[in-house]
């Protein structure tokens, strides 16, 4: 998977046994990407998101938005970043169940 913050519509994802990789837009069927453009193909900026992220803050505390993560949610996504950073500086494939 790979983000790129200048494209922050857009998630590059390379499925393992393909070549390449596919481009995976944002668009209206997000949640609230039709307040701001209910057109597919135009981008959300930074404002817009913060709007959205704002919005779901305001709902979770109002006791109507999902549920946040919870600590063994956390606890998964540290050990992937950790098995990111030591890949990253071992220059090796990093099985996230070793860290």
């Amino acid at each position: 998977m790979s983000f790129d913050q200048e494209r922050l519509n857009e998630l590059r994802l390379c499925r393992a046994g393909e070549s390449g990789f596919q481009r995976l837009l944002a668009g209206p069927a997000l949640l609230g990407y039709a307040a701001f453009s209910p057109a597919p193909g135009h981008q959300l900026g930074y404002n817009e998101l913060k709007t959205l992220e704002v919005h779901e803050l305001i709902m979770a505390l109002a006791g109507q938005g999902q549920s946040g993560t919870d600590f063994a949610e956390a606890v998964a996504v540290e050990r992937l970043a950790t098995a990111i950073r030591l890949a990253a500086r071992e220059q090796r494939w990093v099985e996230v169940g070793q860290v």
